[in-house]
């Protein structure tokens, strides 16, 4: 009778222990946990222009708002980017708390974001709505030739970038422009070296994976094309790797992925039983006027595990036919 009181008891004590936790959830947590995220799309994610002095050129800017309930409240702002120090091709915000040179101040000064020919600064898109905006850049007369890296930023909060990693804005999107100002002559060709091409020494099974890092030494971008080509201690070629023709800017680094790679950083050889040595043979043009660098590495893979396991039913097989003939002997005596 007892026990059946105690328990009784506990069921009311249990209801308000939960009900009360559920009130906390429900009313006591702020608003802003429940809030829609942020579900705006841009195109292009970058674009590659080169432009001549006192011309003007146009890119045209898609956003898209993919929430079909609530319109989003965006704010513009051009920056300019420079290149990660992770060499893995992601662009970095320049402060806002940077002193910019007077060419960057120049170029942003020349560049107006337009919606039709009215110029804007922010905009509101209704849900699902996709609206196109222009970036119209003017280039002076006497501008000084190279090359000028910048975001268009839209963001759904007021702007505090401060060394922001462009593929993480929080309530934002962008579009890198890579401009080159003056036409390069067809004698002018990129310069850069190879800072880095390297593969484990020695595995015990695949993927493989291959680092290529590249420096751009020349005052233009550009965008290397070429192949990794295995071969076994044969000679037989066993894999082919086609480079991703990434964009390195000018005086920096970048590792250069495959086109399949699921890498930022590095060439993966996909291949999941290896044994012996294998050599890689790079082949790569900075453009297609060149230069053409060629290297080869070498690596070792023997898959001990796998070798263990073979070793070990060798010798319970051999164990068993010893035994097998063993009887067999004495049964015929």
């Amino acid at each position: 009778m007892f026990e059946s009181m105690k328990k009784n008891n506990l069921n009311p004590i249990c209801f308000s222990f939960i009900f009360s936790l559920l009130s906390y959830f429900l009313f006591l947590l702020p608003a802003n946990a429940f809030a829609s995220s942020f579900s705006v799309g841009i195109y292009p994610p970058i674009s590659k222009i080169t432009q001549e002095t006192q011309t003007t050129s146009t890119i045209p800017i898609y956003l898209q708002n993919y929430d079909a309930d609530n319109p989003v409240d965006l704010n513009f702002q051009i920056r300019p980017f420079v290149p990660s120090n992770k060499f893995d091709g992601q662009a970095v915000i320049v402060p806002q708390t940077t002193t910019l040179n007077a060419d960057y101040q120049n170029l942003l000064s020349h560049i107006k974001i337009t919606d039709g020919d009215t110029q804007i600064s922010k905009l509101i898109l209704s849900p699902t709505q996709r609206k196109q905006v222009t970036l119209t850049i003017d280039i002076p007369k006497d501008f000084p030739q190279g090359d000028y890296y910048f975001s268009f930023i839209a963001k759904s909060d007021p702007f505090s970038l401060d060394d922001t990693n462009i593929s993480s804005i929080i309530g934002g999107v962008a579009s890198n422009v890579i401009l080159t100002v003056g036409q390069l002559t067809q004698t002018e060709k990129p310069n850069g070296i190879i800072q880095n091409f390297s593969a484990p020494i020695f595995l015990l099974n695949g993927p493989v994976p291959i680092s290529l890092l590249v420096e751009n030494t020349a005052k233009n971008v550009f965008s290397p094309k070429g192949n990794v080509v295995i071969k076994n201690i044969y000679g037989q070629t066993v894999g082919a790797l086609n480079l991703l023709p990434v964009n390195i800017l000018s005086h920096s680094s970048r590792y250069v992925p495959d086109v399949n790679s699921d890498s930022e950083t590095q060439i993966i050889w996909n291949e999941k039983i290896l044994l012996g040595i294998y050599s890689a043979r790079l082949t790569l043009a900075l453009s297609d006027q060149g230069p053409v660098f060629q290297r080869t590495i070498y690596f070792l893979a023997a898959p001990i595990k796998l070798l263990l396991v073979l070793g070990l039913i060798i010798i319970v097989f051999i164990t068993i036919l010893t035994r097998v003939i063993k009887n067999l002997k004495e049964n015929t005596i």
